[in-house]
């Protein structure tokens, strides 16, 4: 039932109380005498007041139990998959030969939604597109060409010859080409992600070189001009000597930048060149400009120099890095970026970032805060237990994860294991009591096992009450109170 009456005006006196015990240095044993002794006057007292205190200790929920579903399988070389926005239907897998793909109700469709293979220079680090490609015609040079085309009246084929040049970078080498681009969805404007030319070492030092795209992130606006026109907040957008369209600098080969759907934030997963795999973050308030660093630095390391580099320029160091390794049978060597969790179907892992190692097939996810990671988990045995070559992540419409497992041609989607339906109705009824709706008592039973010295909650689903949050129980109690006492929204369904 609702709540009433004096839960604002005992919130206080009992967060008081306990944050002094906290200042005073108490230990944990005696915060939890101080909160049986509220027990007994007042459920309200102690559960708002645990509320609290579950800021001073560690979160104890354990992270949801993940399989794999096969979406499509006998595709070459998939190199990426993703969705039209609005539409659960379909799901689009880029072949890197230069075709895509329509995955329509789970059934892959002969009929290729836009074939260009024919202008694809495809093989090794190169053909990815959408639209995104190594130029092979008219001209076969390499060169990177971003292009637009238009979807015929039938909504699973689109129009080869519809094809729009927006832009064209050319290429030095044969390698690092990156290939990405992405709407970001609090802006709308269009990023581009391109490497630094290739070879090895950045030998034409693109990576800090302001007059040229190379191991950049642009961002342009595909809509306010023809065939672009730059953003007028750009960060080097009027600067003398760069070129406007720059977003980010300081890049190698950046394979599968993502945005969070929720936030905007954008993750850069960026291969590196001899030791060190990183991940570079950047808020969604961001004004740009940011230098991650390549080739003054690989990962949090100096690359070239080996040496001093800190002094040369002010860089943006990444927010989780890996060693490579090569030891029988282990062999990490290449990282490839995923996305946040956003969907519904997985209660528990909203929040959670996944990503690879295209070497190994290891699949890991954390979640970040903007300030910390945590939550590191390895899922490589779950969700790749064949050790496929992974060179892609992708979403659908719901913001459910997928994954493009190259060496064996299919598209898998990640899911939830099922439930153990135990949880009835909105989630919420924690102490698994005869009584379906929400009261102080499933408020306090939370909190007693948060702090150890109570029982598990019977039905975890019923307990994980906030399915959209990064799995931490706070938010769970956080919920349960604002909707039992504060009139907040019903907590979600159960499965």
């Amino acid at each position: 039932m609702r709540g009433k009456g004096n839960a604002a005006s005992l919130a206080g006196p009992c967060y008081l109380l306990l944050m002094n015990l906290l200042r005073r240095g108490r230990k944990e044993s005696d915060v939890k005498s101080f909160a049986t002794r509220r027990f007994k006057y007042g459920q309200l007292s102690i559960g708002v007041a645990l509320f609290f205190l579950l800021f001073a200790f560690e979160d104890l929920r354990a992270l949801p139990t993940l399989d794999t579903a096969e979406v499509a399988s006998g595709l070459t070389a998939p190199v990426f998959v993703t969705y039209a926005p609005g539409d659960n239907t379909r799901l689009f897998v880029i072949e890197q030969p230069g075709r895509i793909r329509v995955v329509h109700n789970g059934v892959l469709l002969a009929t290729p939604f836009l074939d260009i293979t024919r202008k694809v220079n495809y093989g090794g680090e190169r053909g990815y597109f959408y639209v995104d490609y190594t130029r092979s015609l008219p001209v076969n040079d390499g060169a990177t060409v971003v292009a637009r085309y238009q979807v015929s009246s039938d909504s699973n084929v689109a129009l080869p010859g519809s094809e729009s040049i927006i832009l064209t970078q050319s290429q030095p080498y044969a390698n690092h080409n990156a290939g990405w681009l992405g709407f970001r969805p609090t802006d709308g404007y269009l990023y581009i992600a391109l490497g630094d030319g290739g070879s090895g070492g950045d030998p034409d030092q693109h990576g800090q070189d302001s007059t040229t795209w190379l191991a950049k992130l642009l961002r342009i606006d595909v809509d306010g001009g023809t065939p672009y026109a730059v953003p007028p907040d750009n960060p080097y957008a009027g600067v003398p000597g760069w070129l406007p369209e720059i977003w980010n600098l300081g890049l190698r080969n950046p394979w599968r930048p993502s945005f969070d759907r929720l936030t905007g934030d954008l993750y850069i997963a960026d291969v590196g060149q001899s030791l060190w795999e990183e991940i570079d973050f950047q808020t969604a308030s961001s004004g740009g400009g940011e230098n991650y660093g390549w080739r003054y630095k690989e990962g949090n390391h100096c690359y070239n120099p080996s040496t001093g580099c800190e002094t040369l320029a002010s860089m943006v160091d990444p927010i989780h890095e890996y060693q490579h390794v090569y030891t029988t049978p282990l062999t990490r060597c290449s990282i490839t970026g995923g996305y946040v969790y956003r969907g519904s179907a997985i209660p528990g892992l909203g929040g959670t970032y996944f990503f690879a190692d295209y070497c190994s097939g290891e699949i890991w996810a954390f979640t970040y805060d903007g300030v910390a990671i945590s939550d590191s988990t390895d899922y490589t045995d779950v969700l790749n237990p064949d050790s496929s070559t992974i060179t892609s992540f992708g979403e659908d419409a719901d913001g459910e994860l997928y994954y493009c497992a190259a060496s064996f041609g299919k598209v898998v989607k990640i899911i939830g294991t099922s439930g153990s339906g135990c949880c009835i109705g909105i989630r919420g009824n924690v102490n698994g009591d005869a009584e379906e709706s929400i009261d102080i008592s499933d408020v306090t039973f939370l909190a007693s096992y948060c702090f150890k010295s109570g029982p598990a909650p019977p039905c975890p689903e019923e307990a994980n009450v906030n399915i959209k949050m990064v799995g931490s129980i706070i938010s769970d109690i956080t919920y349960l109170v604002t909707y039992a006492f504060k009139g907040g929204a019903a907590p979600p369904t159960c499965p």
